[in-house]
């Protein structure tokens, strides 16, 4: 083969597959069948318990199935305009601060004197004075002030969720604004062990907005997909969906042990909530993971085996 080979889209490095051999040490590519709008369906209301809420919201988001998300839809920089243009926005800068020293003061023994004073701020009246895009950016900021939160006290999770809902009914696009600021601060591919604090925070925030209604039982599914492609990642013997060196883990055997730590923490406070049909597919994985001592260290399978006694107590079963 003479010369450099430019690649402009997945369809023709597919259609290249059968004319060259692939070099030694390149990861094989394919399609998983995934769509970037099938990923978004049923993450929020609808799909959830009992009477899922009316359609209302410009992100609202509502599907008869979801599927794996593909790799790079995650953008660490996603929120970085808003950040800019709310510089520019004293009144707004002010109401981020209050909400910020607001949420710094919750604890169960205040919670109702918190959620009191969040009323009583003017976050509300404030967004409604704005335009979508500029009320969606004011939004977002309040959102990552929750998240953040979460990742730091993960007992309060429940708490912010609470709050989240109640300002959800007041402006419908929180819930969905929060999701996504959530779903940022999961990672698609590559997860830093000294970050894991962090994404628990955020996983965990998850499922308690999954408890108030404020996304659907398919948002979980989700993120418990996305962390075990993470763990399949680090399998050389199998082929997944990647298109760059981003999308490769840091380290196999800590990307392995952490993203089994993450599911065996926030999947059982989940099923504590309810037993979706999807979740006896990923205990199956999870079950076989167990026994595969090649890939898992002992201390991660330590947790698996506690992980499943403890959701024997939620009527969950593995096959």
């Amino acid at each position: 083969m003479e010369g450099p080979i430019t690649i402009t889209s997945m369809k023709e490095l597919l259609a290249l597959k059968g004319d060259y051999p692939r070099p030694k040490g390149l990861i094989r590519i394919v399609l998983n069948g995934g769509s970037g709008s099938e990923v978004r369906q049923n993450n929020r209301r609808g799909g959830g318990r009992g009477q899922s809420r009316p359609k209302t919201g410009a992100k609202h988001r509502r599907g008869q199935r979801w599927s794996r998300e593909p790799a790079l839809q995650q953008s660490e920089n996603s929120f970085s305009a808003a950040r800019r243009r709310l510089q520019s926005q004293p009144q707004a800068k002010k109401l981020i601060g209050e909400i910020r020293g607001i949420l710094n003061k919750v604890t169960s023994d205040n919670f109702d004197a918190v959620r009191e004073e969040i009323h009583n701020s003017d976050i509300i009246s404030y967004a409604e004075t704005l335009d979508e895009e500029d009320r969606e950016e004011f939004l977002t900021e309040i959102a990552k002030l929750f998240v953040n939160k979460s990742k730091i006290d993960h007992a309060f999770s429940g708490l912010y969720a609470e709050i989240a809902r109640e300002l959800t009914d007041k402006l419908d696009m929180f819930g969905d604004v929060l999701y996504e600021v959530c779903r940022e601060a999961i990672p698609m591919s590559r997860y830093d062990p000294d970050l894991k604090r962090g994404y628990l925070g955020a996983l965990l925030l998850l499922v308690e907005m999954r408890r108030v209604d404020l996304i659907a039982s398919g948002g979980i599914a989700a993120f418990v997909d996305r962390l075990i492609a993470a763990i399949e990642r680090c399998n050389p013997d199998t082929v997944f969906s990647v298109q760059s060196e981003a999308d490769t883990p840091i380290d196999p055997a800590k990307q392995v042990e952490v993203c089994i730590e993450l599911i065996c923490k926030f999947f059982p406070a989940f099923l504590t909530i309810e037993r979706p049909d999807w979740a006896e597919r990923y205990l199956q994985q999870l079950h076989e993971l167990q026994s595969q001592k090649d890939r898992v260290k002992p201390r991660s399978r330590f947790m698996l085996m506690d992980f499943f006694k403890e959701i024997k107590k939620y009527r969950i079963a593995v096959k």
